[in-house]
């Protein structure tokens, strides 16, 4: 793959990560209380090692959240080791985290749905016929310019 391709993919990469990354905090607060190495440790583990996380970018994101009262924190004794601060969505939070999933995000996942398709030998992408089959007609493309 040429070297401009992989300037492309990180930085289509840097931009999927920072667009999410937060919403993936609240989801994961939504489940449960962590504390911030904990976040960082989950959030790495859910894209298997394709995207990773550093723990002062977590922490800066939490900072905000919790400036904007999404979020807040509160201290709780360790089995090992001092104290932890663990953070938790605030009603408001709760609340923001329902409305942009039900107005945004699944709009956005039944879009993504229809224009990929994941089978076991990995992704594919719906063909411009089927595409077209849901609005009726096909337009034509013009050629690939280099």
């Amino acid at each position: 793959m040429p070297k401009s391709d992989e300037k492309i993919l990180k930085q289509w990469e840097r931009e999927f990560k920072k667009g999410l990354v937060s919403y993936l905090i609240l989801l994961l607060l939504l489940e449960k209380e962590m504390y911030g190495y904990e976040l960082t440790h989950t959030l790495n583990g859910l894209s298997k090692g394709q995207i990773t996380y550093q723990e002062s970018g977590v922490y800066q994101i939490l900072k905000k959240l919790n400036k904007k009262k999404i979020v807040t924190w509160f201290h709780q004794s360790s089995p090992r080791g001092p104290a932890r601060k663990y953070y938790r969505l605030t009603d408001r939070g709760r609340e923001l985290l329902k409305r942009f999933t039900n107005e945004q995000v699944l709009s956005f996942k039944a879009q993504m749905e229809r224009l990929i398709d994941e089978d076991s030998t990995g992704v594919k992408f719906a063909s411009s016929s089927a595409r077209a089959g849901e609005s009726g007609r096909q337009r034509k493309r013009p050629p690939e310019q280099n």
